[in-house]
Order: C-alpha cells, then structure tokens, then sequence
C-alpha cells in the first residue's frame, strides 16, 4: 500500500476528522488529528440583526457553510425570531453538507440549488432575477468575509454578515506540540484557510522544514495558502474521505516513480 507508514497531520476538528483518520489507518497510514482553531460567535448589531428580522419576497438567502447554518439557528432562537420566515424565501447553499445543515436545523426549507462555490452562486442568482434586484443575505464567518473575496454582479445587493469567527486553539498541552514538531510528518491536510492560520499561529513555520507534501480540501484553502507564500501539492476533486486518500496515492505514486 502507497500509503503504508505515511506520517500524516489532519488539521481539522476532531469530530470532523475521524471518518478520514479511520480511512487513513485502513491503507496503513499513520494519522495526527490535530484542531488548529476554535469557534465562536460574534455578537451582532441591531443593524444586522434586522436583515434577518425583515426579510421579505425580494431577499434570497445564500449560505456557504454548515457552521454558518448552526450560528443561524442559534441566532433566531435567542432573538425570537420564526423560523418559519425561512419557509417564504428562496435559499441557495454551497456544498452538500451545508444543505444536510439546513434540513437539520430548519427542518421544512427547501433549498432551491447546491453550488460548489460562493461566486458561482451569486452569479446564477444575477441570471435568475436578471431584470430585478435582489437583496442576497449571506451568513458567514468573519474569516470568510476576508478570505473570501467576491465580484458582485450589478443587480445584486449582497449583505455579507459575520455570526461566527475562528481563533487559534489554545488547548493542546506541550508534549503534544512538542511531539507534533518532531514527528517529520509526511504530509499536512489543511481543511480551510482557518485551519491553516490556526497552524501557523501555534506551530510556527519550522514544521515545514522537513518539506511534508501539502494537501488543501478546495481551491478556496489552496488560494488563501498561496496568498500566505505556500503552495499546495494535493487538491483533491471534492473535500470528501476518499477523494483526498485517492489524491495523496496518486501523488506519493508518482513521487515514487520519478525518484525510480
């Protein structure tokens, strides 16, 4: 197996990162769940809490997360506001598990469309309602609201509104760290730019003195890596389990067959 003896960190939350840890393990690998962030939530003003209060028939809902669907089910119950509200405005999500959020938290929505990317679903939305404008409210994260950078088509108004930020995790005791920086990993799977910045916080660069390949989940981490001076070896397809394992074969198998 390629993937036999691989020494491989998984930057993600640890509920997030076992179903890949697990696949890992199976092709022989040797996996570090390491969580580089926290999350919590960021306290909003009456200003932006009325574009959630008042939205009407010419708002659309567009959401890029399923971290930002659980802030805003937190939201509306601390402020009263109906869930139901939902029920009477188009939503547009990024990602198949920012869809199972909304069905989890707002049981009842119907979610118009599934988009790979935030950008790719502004534009169509333009295109839907091309002789309308729409107000488009987008619950994120305020590390998306920098990271992320968007064109807004012209018969769109987008309210981008922060309810959650990621903060390096301060938990892991000494020897964990100390052993992570010793380890000589063979490969870093970043999840997001988070969990990338998160990294660098705590760990510092000297990790990447040993020259571990480096796995982004998507284009959007792989960017934002970029931006930061590091170039990622692997992104895989989809962020899913198997895609990445197969990404990291295909790769190490080709680093094989060259230095042969």
């Amino acid at each position: 197996m390629i993937l036999q003896s691989k020494k491989i960190l998984i930057c993600r939350q640890e509920d997030r990162a076992a179903e890949l840890a697990e696949n890992l393990r199976k092709k022989g690998a040797i996996p570090t769940v390491f969580p580089t962030f926290q999350i919590q939530e960021i306290p909003l003003n009456e200003m932006a809490l009325d574009k959630f209060k008042h939205m009407k028939k010419d708002t659309v809902l567009a959401a890029g997360s399923p971290n930002a669907i659980k802030f805003l089910r937190k939201l509306f119950k601390q402020t009263k506001i109906p869930c139901e509200i939902l029920q009477n405005i188009p939503i547009y999500v990024v990602g198949d598990k920012t869809a199972k959020a909304f069905e989890s938290y707002f049981p009842g929505t119907v979610i118009i469309k599934i988009y790979p990317r935030l950008q790719i679903l502004l534009d169509d939305i333009s295109e839907t309602y091309r002789y309308q404008s729409i107000t488009v409210i987008n619950p994120t994260s305020r590390q998306s609201l920098h990271n992320i950078k968007l064109t807004i088509p012209a018969n769109l108004v987008l309210h981008r509104i922060p309810l959650y930020e990621t903060v390096s995790a301060n938990m892991h005791k000494k020897n964990i760290l100390s052993e992570i920086r010793n380890k000589h990993f063979d490969a870093i799977i970043f999840s997001s730019p988070s969990s990338f910045d998160g990294f660098i916080d705590i760990m510092g660069e000297g990790v990447f003195s040993t020259n571990p390949v480096i796995v982004a989940f998507g284009p959007t981490t792989a960017l934002h890596l970029r931006d930061t001076g590091k170039m990622a070896d692997v992104i895989p397809s989809a962020p899913k389990s198997d895609k990445i394992i197969d990404s990291l074969e295909k790769f190490f198998t080709c680093a094989e067959q060259d230095v042969q």
